[in-house]
Protein backbone atom coordinates (compact mmCIF):
# COMPACT_ATOMS: atom_id res chain seq x y z
CA UNK A 1 0.00 0.00 0.00
CA UNK A 2 2.21 2.57 0.83
CA UNK A 3 4.61 1.63 -2.62
CA UNK A 4 1.19 2.51 -4.65
CA UNK A 5 1.11 5.93 -2.46
CA UNK A 6 4.81 6.84 -3.09
CA UNK A 7 3.96 5.98 -6.95
CA UNK A 8 1.19 7.90 -6.90
CA UNK A 9 2.89 11.39 -5.64
CA UNK A 10 6.24 10.68 -6.95
CA UNK A 11 4.73 10.46 -10.64
CA UNK A 12 5.67 6.84 -11.29
CA UNK A 13 1.77 6.22 -11.02
CA UNK A 14 0.82 4.26 -14.38
CA UNK A 15 -2.14 6.91 -15.13
CA UNK A 16 0.87 10.00 -14.77
CA UNK A 17 3.30 7.43 -17.09
CA UNK A 18 0.14 7.08 -19.83
CA UNK A 19 -0.46 10.96 -19.51
CA UNK A 20 3.50 11.27 -20.25
CA UNK A 21 3.51 9.30 -22.82
CA UNK A 22 0.58 10.52 -24.81
CA UNK A 23 1.81 14.38 -24.32
CA UNK A 24 5.04 13.06 -26.27
CA UNK A 25 3.36 11.68 -29.03
CA UNK A 26 0.99 14.74 -29.17
CA UNK A 27 3.89 17.00 -29.45
CA UNK A 28 5.23 14.80 -32.07
CA UNK A 29 2.15 14.87 -34.00
CA UNK A 30 1.90 18.64 -33.83
CA UNK A 31 5.46 19.47 -34.95
CA UNK A 32 5.25 16.90 -37.85
CA UNK A 33 2.17 18.79 -39.28
CA UNK A 34 4.16 22.02 -38.77
CA UNK A 35 6.94 20.53 -40.31
CA UNK A 36 5.33 19.08 -42.94
CA UNK A 37 3.33 22.56 -43.45
CA UNK A 38 6.45 24.54 -43.51
CA UNK A 39 8.26 21.91 -45.94
CA UNK A 40 5.27 21.74 -48.67
CA UNK A 41 5.30 25.83 -48.86
CA UNK A 42 8.88 25.56 -49.72
CA UNK A 43 8.21 22.44 -52.52
CA UNK A 44 9.04 23.53 -55.95
CA UNK A 45 5.87 21.04 -57.92
CA UNK A 46 2.31 21.78 -56.55
CA UNK A 47 0.85 17.81 -56.90
CA UNK A 48 4.05 17.11 -54.34
CA UNK A 49 2.83 19.79 -52.12
CA UNK A 50 -0.28 18.87 -51.81
CA UNK A 51 0.85 14.99 -51.00
CA UNK A 52 2.45 16.96 -48.35
CA UNK A 53 -0.25 19.04 -47.30
CA UNK A 54 -2.54 16.27 -47.32
CA UNK A 55 -0.12 14.80 -44.60
CA UNK A 56 -0.24 17.70 -42.16
CA UNK A 57 -3.77 17.43 -42.01
CA UNK A 58 -3.70 13.75 -41.42
CA UNK A 59 -0.97 14.61 -37.98
CA UNK A 60 -3.17 17.32 -36.72
CA UNK A 61 -5.81 14.58 -36.86
CA UNK A 62 -3.94 12.57 -35.09
CA UNK A 63 -2.77 15.36 -32.66
CA UNK A 64 -6.12 16.04 -32.17
CA UNK A 65 -7.25 12.63 -31.34
CA UNK A 66 -4.04 12.48 -28.71
CA UNK A 67 -5.75 15.65 -26.77
CA UNK A 68 -8.99 14.02 -26.81
CA UNK A 69 -7.53 10.96 -25.17
CA UNK A 70 -5.24 13.47 -23.08
CA UNK A 71 -8.03 15.27 -21.73
CA UNK A 72 -10.62 12.27 -21.42
CA UNK A 73 -7.79 11.16 -18.57
CA UNK A 74 -7.94 14.38 -16.98
CA UNK A 75 -4.80 15.56 -18.18
CA UNK A 76 -3.51 18.42 -19.63
CA UNK A 77 -2.43 19.12 -23.25
CA UNK A 78 0.77 20.97 -23.53
CA UNK A 79 1.00 24.56 -25.12
CA UNK A 80 4.76 24.46 -26.31
CA UNK A 81 5.32 24.16 -29.66
CA UNK A 82 8.76 21.69 -30.58
CA UNK A 83 11.01 23.05 -33.44
CA UNK A 84 10.70 21.50 -36.66
CA UNK A 85 13.58 20.02 -38.23
CA UNK A 86 14.42 21.27 -41.95
CA UNK A 87 17.37 20.70 -45.15
CA UNK A 88 19.22 22.81 -47.54
CA UNK A 89 16.57 20.90 -50.49
CA UNK A 90 13.43 19.20 -51.38
CA UNK A 91 14.82 15.71 -51.06
CA UNK A 92 16.69 17.02 -47.49
CA UNK A 93 13.11 17.78 -46.12
CA UNK A 94 11.33 15.05 -47.68
CA UNK A 95 14.59 13.21 -46.10
CA UNK A 96 13.59 14.82 -42.67
CA UNK A 97 10.18 14.14 -43.00
CA UNK A 98 10.64 10.25 -44.01
CA UNK A 99 12.72 9.59 -41.23
CA UNK A 100 10.63 11.30 -38.28
CA UNK A 101 7.82 9.19 -39.35
CA UNK A 102 9.60 5.91 -39.66
CA UNK A 103 11.23 6.90 -35.84
CA UNK A 104 7.82 8.15 -34.61
CA UNK A 105 5.68 4.42 -35.79
CA UNK A 106 9.12 2.64 -33.69
CA UNK A 107 7.72 4.76 -30.58
CA UNK A 108 4.52 3.66 -31.17
CA UNK A 109 4.60 0.64 -31.34
CA UNK A 110 6.87 0.46 -28.23
CA UNK A 111 4.62 3.03 -26.35
CA UNK A 112 1.38 0.88 -27.22
CA UNK A 113 3.16 -2.21 -25.63
CA UNK A 114 3.71 -0.20 -22.66
CA UNK A 115 0.30 1.06 -22.17
CA UNK A 116 -1.10 -2.15 -22.67
CA UNK A 117 -1.83 -3.07 -19.37
CA UNK A 118 -2.65 0.42 -17.75
CA UNK A 119 -4.89 0.94 -20.65
CA UNK A 120 -5.06 -1.02 -23.84
CA UNK A 121 -7.60 1.66 -25.26
CA UNK A 122 -4.50 4.12 -25.42
CA UNK A 123 -2.66 1.37 -26.50
CA UNK A 124 -4.93 0.48 -29.30
CA UNK A 125 -4.98 4.18 -30.29
CA UNK A 126 -1.41 3.96 -30.69
CA UNK A 127 -1.46 1.03 -32.82
CA UNK A 128 -4.10 3.01 -34.93
CA UNK A 129 -1.80 5.94 -35.44
CA UNK A 130 1.16 3.94 -36.12
CA UNK A 131 -1.29 2.21 -39.21
CA UNK A 132 -1.35 5.42 -40.57
CA UNK A 133 2.23 6.11 -40.00
CA UNK A 134 3.30 3.38 -42.12
CA UNK A 135 1.25 4.81 -45.01
CA UNK A 136 2.94 8.45 -44.66
CA UNK A 137 5.98 6.47 -44.56
CA UNK A 138 5.47 5.11 -48.18
CA UNK A 139 4.13 8.12 -49.39
CA UNK A 140 7.42 9.83 -48.03
CA UNK A 141 9.45 7.26 -49.97
CA UNK A 142 7.60 7.24 -53.40
CA UNK A 143 8.03 11.28 -53.21
CA UNK A 144 11.83 11.19 -51.83
CA UNK A 145 12.33 8.81 -55.61
CA UNK A 146 10.55 11.57 -57.62
CA UNK A 147 12.26 14.77 -56.33
CA UNK A 148 15.52 15.72 -57.55
CA UNK A 149 18.20 15.21 -55.06
CA UNK A 150 20.13 18.17 -55.84
CA UNK A 151 18.42 20.73 -56.85
CA UNK A 152 18.18 23.69 -54.39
Amino acid sequence: MLEAIKRLFSGNHPRSHALNILRQNYLEEARLAKQFRQHAQKLRYKIYRDKLLALADEAEAHARILAEKIKSMGGEVPAIEPPVKDGANDWERIRCDFEDEKELAEKYLHDAYELDDYDPEAAALLLSIRNDEKRHRDLLSDLLMRVDRYAI
